[in-house]
């Protein structure tokens, strides 16, 4: 759960799962901390891509499941930039001028690291599910 007032406050809030149940513990809507950085991350790391294809990309990607609100997806992409994770440049796609993001050496690591630590987490909640149910 997000802490008020941590660094991942408002990312954890704003994805959630579609249908209103949430994403988190007890359909609360929140996320891990760092979860939307892994998702952005994962979705540069494939292609370069403006913020409205990087959150079309986690709602097709996740079958419709998550969704990424602006609110939350701007400050995550704005932070990611300002600790050299990724890179942004102007460019026009489909005839529009767009903010495209592109994932840096930097930003590959922190994937890396985000992944790791993502992958040992979903293995002991699994763990502890598999064990009482």
């Amino acid at each position: 759960m997000a802490r008020k007032g941590s660094r991942y406050g408002s990312e954890a809030k704003g994805l959630a799962e579609r249908g209103g149940g949430g994403a988190g513990a007890g359909g609360s809507g929140r996320l891990l901390p760092g979860t939307l950085e892994l998702l952005v991350l994962s979705v540069v790391l494939g292609e370069p891509l403006h913020a409205y294809g990087i959150a079309q990309a986690i709602d097709e990607a996740s079958a419709n499941v998550l969704s990424v609100p602006e609110g939350s997806l701007f400050p995550c992409l704005e932070r990611l930039h300002r600790e050299g994770c990724v890179v942004r440049e102007s460019r026009v796609v489909q005839g529009r001028r767009r903010v495209v993001y592109s994932i840096t050496g930097t930003g590959r690591m922190r994937f890396e690291r985000a992944h790791k630590a993502w992958l040992r987490v979903a293995s002991a909640v699994d763990q502890v599910v598999q064990r009482y149910t």
